[in-house]
């Protein structure tokens, strides 16, 4: 990683640190501006790095992309949550954010593929997706199928198995950083999907996008190493 890239880490999380207190004091203002800010940073950096591994690098840059698409769909979405928007209306930012990290998901998968990967690593990283699903998945399903019907609920079975071949593939690397990162971008999804269709948390915005940022960072730095 250049020297450039550090620095725009290092703004990247000034900024996300102040998304995460604006999330917890719900100042919409600076949501939307500190939340697109701190992956539009970690896009640059990424374009600017030098990384150790270069058949990781595109994959990582379209990682990233498409966390920012998807994080401007959600910053866009969120009037229509608090009553601006007309709660009938088709929820096409929640679709374009779903697609967007889905599609992130899957440049994560390639990146790590290419990073390299251990079967015995691999292996262990099924077993904890496999606990992950049969914890909180049903509930997420079921909760999608009431209220957007087969769908919707198979477009969030899609999103999910996307999720959890990141997290064993990530795990499968054996580099920490990746591995973390993975997870708590796993953790993030969950809470967020729990939160939408099986039951609301006064804690879970909060803990959405810090898990979320956080796992950014990681991934962006171990992969880079």
């Amino acid at each position: 990683m250049t020297t450039g890239c550090w620095v725009l880490v290092g703004i990247a999380a000034v900024f996300a640190v102040l998304d995460w207190l604006a999330v917890a004091s719900e100042s919409r203002r600076v949501e939307v501006v500190a939340k697109p800010t701190t992956l539009g940073l970690l896009v640059a950096a990424a374009i600017l790095a030098r990384p150790e591994r270069m058949g990781v690098h595109l994959w990582l840059v379209l990682a990233l992309i498409f966390g920012l698409i998807g994080d401007l769909a959600l910053v866009a979405r969120s009037p229509a949550e608090h009553g601006i928007l007309h709660r009938e209306a088709p929820d096409w930012f929640f679709v374009i954010g779903l697609v967007s990290f889905l599609l992130g998901h899957l440049s994560y998968c390639a990146a790590i593929l290419r990073y390299g990967v251990e079967l015995t690593s691999v292996l262990f990283g099924l077993a904890l997706v496999v606990l992950m699903l049969f914890i909180c998945t049903s509930r997420i399903v079921g909760g999608a199928y009431r209220q957007g019907g087969p769908m919707l609920a198979s477009a969030i079975t899609l999103y999910i198995v996307t999720l959890s071949t990141a997290v064993t593939l990530a795990v499968g690397t054996s580099s920490l950083l990746i591995a973390y990162g993975s997870l708590l971008f796993a953790a993030s999804d969950l809470i967020l999907a729990y939160d939408r269709f099986a039951k609301a948390q006064p804690w879970s915005r909060v803990a959405v996008v810090v898990s979320y940022h956080v796992a950014q960072f990681f991934l962006l730095i171990g992969l880079l190493r």
